[in-house]
């Protein structure tokens, strides 16, 4: 978040938040016309963020507020408004998102680079295991259909590897317990202050006119 270019942060919010929206907006005046419902999707990372995710998970949980609103502006008129949450899911998504740490950190200024290279080469080895060994799309496409054909459906489907106890965590846990177990999840530091007086290495550019 300290080097998160806003363009970043408007694109996610764009294809995330805003581009759904309009869809929705678009497509409402056919399904009223054949009394059908919205099934709208999201991610488990509506209701847990995870460090270096900070943009993603964001647009997720912006969504799923705006899911709700529609949920209940719709109720009146017989319109059912479900969102899908998958969990991990492999899909070559993963490897687009997470597979090109060195591409992110060539972004960085270099103080950036010097404070978060270590932790976030540790955070993308390990969520990228974790997605990769996600279930087939497949579950997700099941599920839709359920959300599509059910008479009364759900507001939310949680699916995928890990979905259920994602949602649930952040409903049982304290924040700092929370905090706790996601950073040692993904390889971070779990001391409060743990690199507060750890001196950054300098550039190879200074050592070098120094010597």
């Amino acid at each position: 978040m300290e080097y998160l270019p806003l363009d970043d942060l408007h694109y996610q919010f764009e294809v995330n938040v805003f581009g759904q929206i309009a869809m929705v907006q678009a497509c409402l005046p056919l399904v009223r016309r054949g009394h059908g419902r919205i099934v709208n999707l999201g991610s488990v990372g509506d209701r847990i963020t995870i460090p270096f995710g900070g943009a993603l998970c964001s647009s997720k949980s912006a969504f799923a507020s705006l899911n709700d609103a529609l949920r209940l502006e719709l109720h009146p008129w017989g319109i059912h408004v479900c969102l899908i949450e998958p969990g991990s899911i492999a899909t070559p998504a993963v490897d687009k998102v997470l597979g090109d740490s060195e591409r992110i950190l060539r972004r960085l200024p270099p103080e950036g680079a010097r404070r978060y290279a270590n932790m976030f080469r540790t955070f993308t080895r390990r969520a990228l295991a974790r997605e990769r060994q996600g279930n087939s799309p497949d579950v997700v496409a099941a599920v839709v259909l359920q959300a599509l054909t059910a008479p009364t459906p759900r507001t939310r489907y949680p699916v995928g590897k890990d979905s259920r106890i994602l949602t649930l965590l952040p409903r049982l846990l304290p924040d700092r317990s929370l905090d706790h177990l996601r950073l040692r999840l993904f390889g971070m530091p779990t001391d409060f202050g743990a690199l507060a007086y750890v001196a950054a290495p300098e550039p190879a550019e200074r050592r070098s006119s120094c010597a």
